[in-house]
Order: structure tokens, then sequence, then C-alpha cells
């Protein structure tokens, strides 16, 4: 899909890598702090940390995958060229579906970052 669709597809080719990069960083950030903690065998609750970098991860693939930026969706804007050439959506009822489909990868993202979160400290030594 190459072109703007309300409430399915707001990013380009671009902007979905630079999603697929936010998503790595994040995820490896994760995995990181999960080897420091265990390696420091820190108090369990600092587990919950792993929250931060998981959500900023999932939510990075998750906009590639869906090639539907949520902060864009938000704003009202959408990018198929070059990263930082946006542009507005004008009409009021496309803005509504796009914050619609926003909220939608919101909270999914949340749940899917929650739930890892939850097996990070389950796991926890």
């Amino acid at each position: 899909m190459s072109s703007y669709v309300p409430g399915q597809c707001n990013i380009g080719v671009s902007e979905i890598a630079a999603r697929k990069r936010v998503g790595l960083i994040g995820l490896m950030t994760a995995l990181i702090l999960l080897v420091i903690f265990e390696l420091a065998k820190v108090e369990r609750s600092w587990y919950l940390l792993e929250f931060i970098p998981l959500q900023m991860g999932v939510t990075g693939y998750l906009q590639a995958r869906k090639k539907f930026c949520l902060a864009f969706g938000f704003m009202g804007i959408f990018n198929f060229n070059k990263i930082g050439n946006k542009e507005e959506i004008l009409e009021a009822e496309l803005r509504k579906i796009d914050r619609k489909a926003a909220v939608n990868l919101l909270m999914q993202s949340v749940i899917i970052a929650l739930a890892l979160t939850l097996i990070c400290y389950l796991i926890a030594r």
C-alpha cells in the first residue's frame, strides 16, 4: 500500500523503516536491561521497568506492521515521502477515523507490553 487510507495506512516506506528501527532499539534495550537485572540480581520490582523499552519496541513494530503511525493518527497527518514531509488531513471525518485507529493501536501495544513485562517480572529470580 503506498497511499493514504483512513484508519489503515498513513506512512510509506521510509516511515515504516524508521518504526522498525525504533522497535528494534526498544526490544534490544529491554533485552539488555533484562540481562543486567539478572546479573545484578536486583529486586523483582525493578523488572517492572522493562515496560518502558518494551512499550517502545512493541509500538514501533506494530506501527511498521500496520503501516500506521499512531502519532500521525492523533495529529491528522500522513507521509509517503521522505521523513519529515508530512501532509495534513483536512477532512474531519477522516481525522476521526485515524484517531480511533491510533487509540486502538496504542491500546494493543500497551496490552502486549504489559503482558511481556509481566512475563519478565514472573521469571525474575
